[in-house]
């Protein structure tokens, strides 16, 4: 079914280390109209992070950009049951969890540079009130001659809906990709990805391949 999803949040940073990084917290509070006889509205989603962002030095030409945060998110859904053929399915109304967010990139020398993704948190579910997530990603950047920009990525997710008796489901899956610069406004590039995704439900399993070619603009 449709969804409309209203967020607040605020945000109160502090620079520090040479006024490059800063340290932060913020509170956000969600509201998720869910128009679907098979789910139930999320009307108080509340969330509340502390974190560093931002870059630090490392020697003289490296630096670890991005952010790390940590914290807490809570989630209550208005009504008590999921009910589906007058049957519970879900009885998960109130959610809480701990949240691991982070997105470094580490840049060694001109020439190659890596990402670093880790996410804990709650996520939407379309087979129960919420899920648990559990995400990693990687990605490395190596500049060869002539600028061509050589990539590799990796990443993996497991996702446990809240529905009773429904299985977790695993996505993993890895990819190369290359850009290379026609001039300062433009460039092509061309990826391919293969994915996978595990789990116990019967259907649900399967693997897929992408392959993305294509034409980047930058407007200055």
């Amino acid at each position: 079914g449709n969804r409309q999803v209203t967020t607040l949040w605020v945000k109160v940073s502090y620079p520090f280390i040479k006024r490059s990084s800063r340290v932060y917290i913020r509170y956000s509070y969600s509201y998720d109209n869910r128009d679907s006889d098979f789910q139930n509205n999320l009307n108080s989603g509340n969330e509340l992070v502390g974190g560093i962002e931002g870059a630090i030095p490392i020697g003289q030409t490296d630096a670890l950009v991005g952010f790390l945060e940590l914290g807490y998110v809570n989630a209550n859904f208005a009504d008590a049951y999921l009910v589906q053929d007058g049957i519970v399915t879900d009885d998960s109304n109130n959610a809480g969890t701990g949240v691991i967010r982070a997105r470094l990139r580490y840049r060694m020398g001109p020439r190659t540079s890596m990402d670093l993704s880790i996410v804990k948190d709650l996520a939407f579910s379309t087979q129960g009130n919420y899920q648990d997530r559990w995400y990693a990603g990687y990605n490395a950047d190596y500049t060869l001659m002539r600028d061509l920009i050589l990539r590799g990525s990796a990443y993996f997710e497991w996702t446990q809906p809240s529905a009773n008796n429904t299985p977790s489901v695993t996505r993993f899956g890895f990819g190369v990709g290359a850009r290379y610069p026609l001039s300062d406004m433009m460039d092509v590039f061309s990826d391919v990805n293969w994915n996978r995704r595990n789990t116990a439900q019967e259907g649900w399993g399967t693997h897929w391949f992408t392959w993305t070619i294509g034409v980047s603009l930058y407007l200055q």
